[in-house]
């Protein structure tokens, strides 16, 4: 695995460095003058998202010069994700210099249009049902609709993601809502999403034949811990999720 992005030169670019060479990532950023990008997750008492606090202004400083040298430094990977942090002209730089499936996140409604000049270029994109919505033009009480409208728009495939209630997936031989995985409990719901793009997506490079199935278990066993990764999230431990 390799992380293309990049990074201040401060604490927490520090941290990101030393954490991703522990977990075996390459890591390949370059360094802008501003703060390393944060989230902060204010939960309510059920574990639910009461406010999100973002700040990503680092990512506008990248561009097409940048989307090309993180294209050579990933090449020969099996598929790439990016996602909507990233300014227009980085992902569309990107999509171009791309030989091998590009998997999209559009990360918030606010940033998901950044996806709509590139949408035809993706093997599979993955939306909430606000962002579904931003991108199809429709309401977001109608997620299986946006999805139809996505894939009229080029996207060969479209998940979008309902928290609790599963995913509504559109490809080219399937259309289905599929319900989620019950965890065995609810202790934090951020990076529920986040685990589902995750399991999809290596399910995806395994030649796993049901990669929304292991998403969806990657979701059900991420949103059962506070830490920010779940350190339960092993093939093993999928695998018996997926058994259940």
């Amino acid at each position: 695995v390799i992380l293309c992005s990049v990074a201040g030169e401060d604490v927490a670019a520090e941290s990101l460095r030393s954490t991703l060479s522990a977990e075996g990532v390459e890591y390949a950023a370059t360094t802008a003058n501003r703060p390393t990008a944060s989230y902060v997750a204010v939960l309510d008492p059920g574990g639910g998202l009461f406010i999100g606090i973002a700040d990503m202004e680092i990512y506008d400083t990248l561009g097409r010069s940048w989307a090309e040298e993180a294209a050579e430094a990933a090449a020969g990977a099996d598929l790439w994700v990016v996602d909507a942090n990233l300014p227009r002209a980085a992902l569309e730089a990107l999509v171009e210099h791309s030989d091998v499936p590009v998997l999209g996140d559009p990360v918030s409604a606010a940033k998901a249009v950044r996806f709509s000049p590139i949408l035809d270029r993706l093997a599979v994109i993955f939306p909430d049902r606000a962002e579904a919505a931003v991108l199809a033009g429709g309401e977001p009480s109608m997620p299986a609709a946006n999805a139809a409208a996505m894939v009229e728009a080029g996207a060969a495939t479209v998940v979008v993601a309902l928290g609790g209630d599963g995913a509504v997936f559109h490809g080219a031989d399937a259309v289905e809502t599929r319900p989620a995985i019950t965890p065995d409990a609810v202790v934090d719901v951020t990076g529920a999403g986040d685990a589902l793009v995750a399991g999809y997506t290596w399910a995806l490079a395994a030649g796993e034949n049901d990669p929304l199935a292991w998403g969806l278990a990657a979701a059900s066993v991420a949103v059962e811990t506070d830490a920010s990764v779940s350190p339960e999230l092993s093939e093993e431990n999928l695998r018996k999720r997926l058994s259940r």
